[in-house]
């Protein structure tokens, strides 16, 4: 599989994730009695995780295979999703969705470095597409979860979830991701730039 279309299930996915706190609190708030102080921590938890494994996975994409981190962190976000339908309580339920922030930050960074990278002449237009289909999948997602766990139950939701994570990370397996910048270096045989070189480019988007 390409890259973009990979792009745009994982995005689209990633948009779900986005809401779940939110779309699926009045059944939260039923199975594990939270108040609306707990049901704002999961939100919380979540997008803190987010920025975590953002800020933990950007030095990596540059310096290993882009393939194994995008399966192994979807692979991540379907197994917290299992443990979040297995939790048995708040702090088990807030420490689910915890790595679930992580894991899905890492796979969204990994992402936004290889859209672009694997065809730069197009790169703006291509990332646009793809987070463009995060804002879908949070605009569907909200209702489709709503009535799903008014349906068959959270427990069964979040596990269908985790099921689509786990096809997800085999697609991501088999996806051409572009190599690490220093890896296309090392066999150009070019070096990567001075710092000197990069320090006006660094200060300006500061």
């Amino acid at each position: 599989m390409a890259v973009l279309p990979l792009a745009l299930l994982a995005f689209l996915c990633f948009g779900v994730l986005l809401v779940l706190p939110g779309a699926l609190q009045p059944a939260f708030a039923g199975a594990f009695g939270l108040d609306l102080a707990q049901s704002a921590g999961l939100a919380s938890a979540l997008m803190t995780g987010v920025g975590i494994g953002v800020l933990a996975s950007g030095p990596l994409i540059d310096r290993l295979p882009r393939r194994p981190l995008f399966a192994s962190a979807v692979l991540a976000c379907s197994a917290a999703l299992s443990a979040a339908a297995l939790a048995g309580g708040f702090v088990a339920l807030l420490a689910a969705f915890a790595a679930l922030g992580i894991a899905s930050g890492a796979y969204e960074t990994v992402l936004n470095a290889a859209v672009p990278e694997s065809n730069p002449a197009r790169a703006a237009a291509r990332l646009s597409i793809a987070h463009a289909a995060a804002t879908l999948g949070a605009a569907l997602g909200a209702p489709l979860l709503a009535i799903a766990a008014a349906s068959v139950g959270i427990a069964r939701t979040l596990g269908g979830l985790a099921a689509a994570f786990a096809l997800l990370a085999v697609a991501g397996a088999f996806a051409r991701f572009p190599l690490p910048p220093r890896e296309r270096a090392r066999l150009a045989g070019s070096r990567p730039l001075p710092l000197r070189a990069l320090a006006p480019l660094a200060l300006a988007s500061a």
